[in-house]
């Protein structure tokens, strides 16, 4: 196993940044358009990994699944005008980004490329990150290998000195099927049971545990 790895790829929500509330909100305003029943931020949590589509279907109430359309434009609409407010980076994900300064870095997430670039760029991440794809940017998402082997053809690196590291089985999966290592983060939306189940190379609780494997 190498001592040190020579691309790391980050998940995005629930692993650099906690966008939870943002995403409720969004996801309300959704449900208020239709006279649906609202969700708590720990129910949105759960609905998050699998992209826009599944998360809006799965708010959805049974029966209803014809509103996904709809639903899905109502909350796009309002996340990109409000997905700043109170996003923020997890506590330790700033000082881990600076200790691995040098160290080439990609984000890969389910999320909406325009969206996920916007943050980003919010966040004052451009020139972090050497390439960023979304769950619409190419013909397959996590946890499918191509997102990952994307990424790693683009830059130069082989899947075999790649990390691929986020807090859900889409994130463990799509390392394992491209033949990179894993790391999952138990500060995010998924929690240690689950992923620990999933079988990653390593498990960490806290940002800068990322600079000690390294």
């Amino acid at each position: 196993m190498p001592a040190r790895f020579q691309l790391l790829i980050f998940d995005l929500d629930g692993t650099l940044i906690d966008s939870s509330l943002d995403l409720a909100h969004a996801m309300n305003a959704a449900m208020r358009h239709f006279g649906f029943p609202e969700h708590n931020v720990e129910e949105v949590r759960s609905f998050v990994g699998d992209g826009a589509s599944k998360l809006v279907e799965r708010a959805l109430p049974e029966g209803h699944k014809d509103k996904l359309e709809e639903g899905k434009k109502v909350f796009l609409d309002y996340y990109e005008e409000h997905c700043l407010e109170f996003t923020k980076p997890y506590e330790g994900v700033e000082e881990m980004l600076d200790a691995l300064v040098g160290v080439p870095k990609a984000i890969a997430t389910n999320k909406p490329e325009y969206l996920a670039k916007k943050i980003v760029e919010g966040l004052g991440w451009n020139d972090t990150f050497l390439q960023l794809l979304g769950g619409d940017s190419l013909a397959e998402r996590k946890p499918d290998a191509l997102v990952v082997r994307t990424i790693c053809d683009r830059i130069g690196i082989s899947p075999a000195g790649t990390l691929m590291i986020g807090d859900g089985p889409q994130d463990v999966g799509a390392g394992k099927n491209a033949g990179a290592f894993t790391c999952g983060v138990t500060w995010g939306f998924r929690g240690e049971e689950l992923l620990r189940g999933t079988g990653p190379t390593y498990l960490i609780n806290h940002p800068l545990e990322l600079v000690q494997i390294l």
